[in-house]
């Protein structure tokens, strides 16, 4: 019941990223396209998947 995830396309510009995948077992087919801007320490990312669509922002931590 192993996960196999396939990233392909993987792109770096200054700040942003892209890159999109597939993460798929017997159960489950996902696509997925990932697309992130970093805007000082805080992270943008925008996911598009075949079940849907949404938005994730981090915030870079110091210790």
């Amino acid at each position: 019941m192993g996960m196999t995830n396939n990233i392909t396309g993987g792109k770096v510009n200054g700040n942003k990223c892209y890159f999109k995948g597939r993460l798929s077992n017997n159960v489950i087919n996902l696509q997925y396209e990932i697309a992130g801007e970093l805007v000082g320490n805080i992270l943008n990312i925008c996911a598009r998947t075949n079940m849907g669509e949404f938005k994730l922002q981090a915030r870079r931590v110091s210790f």
